[in-house]
């Protein structure tokens, strides 16, 4: 059989790119690494072994996980789940952290399901996020049907800023045969065959994901369509999409043969070598490793070159990924590494101390549109609070050290008062947690002794920093001195090179443990309800809520343990659901089935950021924002929400009564998006400001602690309050349209009707 000839091979190549899969903390804070002198000398002696290797790999380069997960070498998957959780509990930037990014690259290309629910939840910059979806899907499509059926609203709804929508529409398309999904995969094939009509030859990411589909009845849908059309390049394009669809339904053995039989037209072959890509099985292997690479196949009558993620060899080495069957050569998994000892004792890392502001730095570079040549150094807060600022390097050390630094990589800075010029910086290569506020990394167990007063302690780490916390000495039963030996056992149960969670108090010159535990990754999930979970024979209060796109229940912690959580129990009663919250267990939160699990501390989600050069604060919540001069902002609800407000909105700006809706219906349109609009942001903001001030004056961290998730309540509140406005509004336009004068309201609004 001919093929006929398509535009660009480059659809090919950039869909095989597609399938390959293209840092949480308060600690914006300033943080500290000068070291105050130190006002005791302790000798220190081991208890414990301290060399011991963590045996959960927690850390390695990026370098190296990428080398693991091109050979398919399964070792690498749990240190690619830790990153997967640990990189969401920091601030995620822009496309987050290079640790983040290839592990939704690497689950997706070994096709961890155990990772799907965690990819559901990845936060920060949209398109890390439809990675991520993206990913999820291709991993499970039947994980959650939920999930993908939002995916697809979303799209359907005028959000169509990546290919998760498109991914969602062929997943339902397959598994139900969705007449919705099918239209609105048509109306955007039609859409981009139309822009292709026009002059606009570059292929959409519809047409990328609709080659991956296999389903002979949307195939047909596609060569109806092409039908349409006289132009004979829109004509071809479809019919390449078309046998690229109908290669993925057949056998791998009949792929393989397609790829081993000489006779086989070059673009057959490379689309064949593709569906194997996408679909084959690990027994032809043997078989595709002695096929040799097809020759380039011309395209608009110019040869182009043969991209090697098309070829036989490309095709076997996807299969090892997904299947797990390859070893990196000389390849070790990442472990985590012991920092050395050091002999001087010092304090935590706390606020207030002088050797920089925790910040990103995004490159050297120089003006392309200026004459001048100077180097400037671009810089953004840690958690993106700060806008991105470029400055001039202070010496010749700080430029060079700045250009040996990774794009984005976290380090501490000084800049100068006026924002000008970079003072001093150093690199870090945080361990996952450690840059969380009360996050450490254990470095040994030992005791000291102050003079005559012999206790345990612990030495810490924190960005390299060390120093010793002291458990401190109680009486025991029989009047003897001991140690607390509810710390004691923590501690006990900790190995060193491990990050842990602690935090300190001062006795006198001494900094003393008050709490300490294995550091566990925090998980955002939107809260239900309050409900009373059984356990065992009885029954205790927790809460349900939405997690990795599943109904959850969590048992509440006790609010008069030694660990308390952060909400109390007068906040834990304001919670309205919908509201995001940020949950920690001892195990697995996305765990399935057993019994329900303790929360070590249940937050609102939110961040707050201190910004270098003044007093100031501002909060970020999942939908709002709110700083430190009292203003607040809010960007709506997603899918049909957003969809209808767009709609709404255009409506009323239209003069000409385009959609011609009766003057009595056009009048309520109008009244419902002055209603969306008319929202009590002012109210919020004078509850919420004198709470700010409180929390920029107070220096006690557990009323500091308070005092944020008061905050975060209340904006939280206000966000789920505005939804809800949304919501009703949303009904009530809903209720007076039928269902196709409803549907041309939103295509209206997405700029389609």
């Amino acid at each position: 059989m001919k093929i006929q000839m398509f535009v660009s091979l480059g659809m090919v190549a950039a869909l095989s790119v597609l399938s390959r899969g293209d840092e949480r903390a308060p600690a914006t804070r300033p943080v500290a690494a000068a070291t105050r002198a130190a006002t005791t000398r302790a000798a220190t002696t081991q208890f414990a072994a301290a060399s011991r290797p963590a045996t959960r790999p927690v850390r390695g380069e990026v370098a190296v996980a990428r080398r693991m997960i091109d050979a398919g070498d399964p070792r690498i998957i749990p240190t690619l789940l830790w990153w997967l959780a640990t990189e969401q509990d920091v601030p995620v930037v822009g496309l987050g952290s290079s640790r983040l990014q290839e592990a939704i690259r690497g689950v997706q290309a070994l096709r961890v399901k155990e990772a799907v629910p965690w990819l559901i939840g990845v936060p920060g910059y949209e398109q890390l996020r439809q990675n991520a979806w993206v990913a999820a899907m291709r991993i499970d499509p039947s994980y959650s049907s939920e999930f993908v059926r939002e995916q697809f609203e979303n799209g359907r709804y005028g959000r169509l800023q990546g290919p998760a929508p498109i991914v969602a529409a062929v997943v339902l398309m397959e598994t139900a045969k969705d007449e919705a999904a099918r239209e609105f995969l048509l109306a955007e094939y039609r859409a981009s065959q139309n822009a292709r009509v026009a002059g606009r030859n570059a292929f959409s990411v519809f047409e990328l994901e609709l080659m991956r589909s296999a389903d002979a009845s949307l195939r047909d849908d596609v060569l109806r369509l092409a039908s349409e059309y006289s132009q004979p390049e829109v004509r071809e394009a479809a019919e390449a999409i078309a046998e690229q669809m109908r290669l993925n339904a057949l056998p791998a053995e009949e792929l393989a043969k397609l790829c081993e039989d000489a006779a086989t037209p070059d673009l057959q072959r490379q689309m064949a070598s593709q569906a194997l890509a996408w679909r084959g099985t690990p027994d032809v292997l043997a078989r595709l490793e002695k096929v040799a690479k097809p020759a380039p196949a011309p395209t608009a009558g110019i040869a182009a070159p043969v991209d090697e993620a098309t070829t036989p060899a490309a095709a076997a080495e996807q299969i090892r990924q997904r299947h797990r069957l390859g070893k990196a050569a000389a390849v070790e998994a990442p472990r985590a590494p012991i920092p050395a000892i050091a002999a001087a004792e010092a304090r935590p890392v706390v606020e207030g101390d002088a050797e920089g502001m925790l910040m990103r730095c995004m490159g050297v570079s120089v003006n392309p549109n200026k004459t001048d040549t100077t180097p400037y150094i671009g810089m953004l807060s840690y958690d993106g609070s700060m806008p991105l600022i470029r400055l001039k390097a202070a010496n010749a050390e700080v430029l060079k050290a700045s250009q040996a630094l990774d794009y984005e990589g976290v380090v501490l800075a000084n800049i100068s008062p006026d924002r000008k010029t970079l003072l001093s910086i150093r690199a870090l290569d945080p361990r996952p947690g450690e840059l969380l506020r009360d996050g450490y990394v254990l470095v040994e167990r030992c005791k000291v002794t102050d003079g005559k007063t012999e206790r345990l302690a612990v030495r810490l780490s924190k960005f390299g920093r060390q120093f010793l916390a002291r458990i401190p000495n109680r009486t025991g039963a029989n009047g003897a001195v001991v140690s607390d030996s509810t710390l004691t056992r923590a501690v006990e149960g900790l190995t060193p090179g491990e990050v842990v969670e602690a935090r300190f108090e001062e006795s006198g010159k001494l900094t003393m443990l008050t709490r300490i535990a294995a550091y566990r990754p925090a998980v955002v999930a939107r809260f239900l309800g309050r409900v009373q979970v059984r356990r065992g024979a009885d029954m205790a209060p927790g809460i349900e809520v939405w997690l990795g796109a599943r109904r959850r229940t969590f048992v509440l912690p006790p609010q008069d343990g030694p660990l308390r959580p952060a909400l109390d129990a007068a906040m834990l009663e304001e919670l309205m659901p919908g509201c995001d919250v940020r949950l920690t267990v001892e195990g697995d939160p996305m765990a399935d089935g057993g019994p329900a699990q303790v929360l070590r501390d249940l937050r609102i989600d939110g961040q707050f950021s201190w910004k270098p050069g003044r007093l100031g604060f501002g909060v970020q919540a999942r939908r709002a924002s709110w700083n430190n001069s009292g203003s607040l902002s809010w960007n709506g609800p997603g899918g049909e929400a957003v969809a209808l407000r767009r709609a709404l909105a255009r409506f009323s700006a239209d003069k000409t009564n385009a959609l011609g809706f009766a003057p009595e219906t056009a009048a309520v349109l109008k009244d419902a998006l002055q209603t969306l609009q008319k929202l009590d942001i002012y109210a919020a903001r004078n509850e919420l400001t004198p709470l700010g001030e409180a929390l920029r004056q107070e220096g006690n961290p557990e009323k500091q602690d308070a005092l944020e998730q008061r905050i975060l309540l209340g904006l939280q509140r206000f966000v789920v309050g505005i939804d809800a406005k949304a919501e009703e509004q949303g009904a009530r336009v809903k209720k007076i349209l039928n269902e196709e004068q409803y549907k041309a309201l939103l295509a209206f609004g997405a700029g389609r009707g």
